[in-house]
């Protein structure tokens, strides 16, 4: 019995390996230029703050508590969480974009691979779920589901501190 992942022809091979070269190339590099001539404006740059304001925000409610905050100084930070939010949202549905590209190439290459390969279903599906060009994508694609992950996982708590002080200033206004 020879190499069960040489089920592919030198052609296919080389096929596949450049489509999976294409969908990395464009997870790695988004394609965001159609969004401006749609008449969508997406972030151009990071937020200032976005490196200081969790950590300020922390320090500030085991100092002083929302509840002695003034109004000025919670709609001053309520604008910040603001912007920095709609910058992490922007970056969420560009990695869920990349994500989505990685899924539907991996399930792709499988498919493919697995139409190739010889002997039973379980044998064929075996080859394509661990063919080297198959794992190359998948890979891919576990990192960028790690990245989506922690990513609305920072966002879920940044909701949760703008909901608080939005709550806050409704509160104080009543």
């Amino acid at each position: 019995m020879g190499n069960p992942f040489e089920c592919l022809s030198e052609e296919q091979e080389q096929m596949i390996s450049q489509y999976v070269d294409r969908a990395l190339a464009s997870v790695e590099s988004p394609d965001v230029k159609h969004l401006p001539q749609s008449g969508v404006l997406f972030p151009d740059r990071l937020p200032s703050e976005w490196d200081t304001l969790p950590d300020e925000w922390d320090n500030l409610m085991d100092t002083t508590g929302i509840v002695n905050l003034h109004n000025h100084d919670l709609e001053k930070y309520l604008e910040k969480w603001l912007r920095l939010l709609g910058y992490a949202y922007w970056v969420r549905g560009v990695r869920e974009g990349q994500k989505t590209i990685l899924e539907r190439s991996a399930s792709y290459v499988k498919d493919y691979i697995f139409a190739h390969a010889s002997g039973s279903r379980e044998q064929k599906s075996a080859v394509a779920g661990s063919h080297p060009l198959y794992k190359r994508i998948l890979d891919e694609l576990v990192k960028y589901e790690e990245r989506v992950a922690m990513l609305g996982g920072m966002v879920y708590k940044w909701e949760k501190i703008e909901f608080t002080i939005s709550r806050a200033i409704s509160r104080r206004s009543v």
